[in-house]
């Protein structure tokens, strides 16, 4: 249950940043200083791709289009926003790609499937990783956001200058530390 708490809070924080246009780009800085903007600029395309799913986006040639760029942005051996990602994982999105462009007869949601997983591994590295360090480079701006939090009902997320996020103590934990 402790995780959950955890893992809520970093969502709450993830989405808050993202949300703030003044705090989202004091995170780009950050980000671009500490070589790790790619793993936003990925967040971002993966977005906007999702758009065409929404829409339901009926010009196959244009997706594929979009999903060749991505794969070429972010897949890449040596590409300029390599993802930092498991070559297992990288290797994956590579065949499944080959394999769905070889199909004549495709469906858009397939196609935009291949990323799920990187996403899913960025969406963690950005709330685990990333903001946590953001928010410990900006002491001020933390405790606004956490103070936001709070106020919002959210709990279980701690930051300290040296350390990692940490799970908040149990009231048992708490009386046999007193």
């Amino acid at each position: 249950m402790d995780s959950l708490i955890v893992d809520e809070g970093h969502f709450h924080l993830l989405n808050k940043v993202l949300n703030d246009n003044d705090v989202l780009e004091k995170f780009k800085t950050f980000l671009k200083m500490s070589f790790s903007e790619e793993n936003l600029a990925f967040y971002f395309d993966m977005h906007e791709i999702k758009v065409f799913e929404h829409r339901g986006e009926k010009d196959l040639e244009k997706l594929k289009l979009h999903v060749l760029s991505i794969h070429d942005k972010y897949y890449k051996e040596g590409a300029e926003f390599e993802l930092n990602i498991t070559c297992d994982m990288k290797n994956r999105v590579n065949e499944q790609l080959q394999e769905i462009l070889k199909k004549e007869v495709m469906e858009p949601t397939i196609l935009l499937q291949i990323f799920e997983d990187s996403l899913c591994q960025i969406i963690e590295m950005l709330k685990f990783d990333s903001i946590p360090k953001f928010l410990r480079s900006e002491p001020e701006l933390a405790k606004k956001l956490l103070s936001a939090l709070k106020d919002a009902n959210v709990s279980g997320t701690h930051f300290s200058r040296n350390k990692s996020p940490r799970k908040p103590k149990s009231r048992k934990q708490k009386l046999s530390s007193e």
